[in-house]
């Protein structure tokens, strides 16, 4: 991301971000794992920009600043 892949706000971006799973998913008990798929909601920590993707971070669409 802070190659520019997500736009001008992540391009030189120096700080942590954080991943989110954008959608529900079930616990699978047969401790095979889980699947999260594709969807993720990016924000950067420091900046409050947030981001989301449907395609594992090959593209991105920026959302604005979060209040977080």
């Amino acid at each position: 991301m802070d190659q520019g892949g997500a736009g001008p706000s992540s391009r030189n971006y120096r700080g942590t971000f954080q991943e989110y799973i954008a959608h529900t998913f079930d616990h699978n008990p047969s401790g095979e794992g889980e699947r999260t798929g594709q969807d993720r909601f990016v924000r950067a920590l420091n900046t409050g920009d947030v981001w989301f993707t449907r395609d594992h971070y090959k593209t991105f669409s920026y959302l604005g600043k979060g209040p977080f």
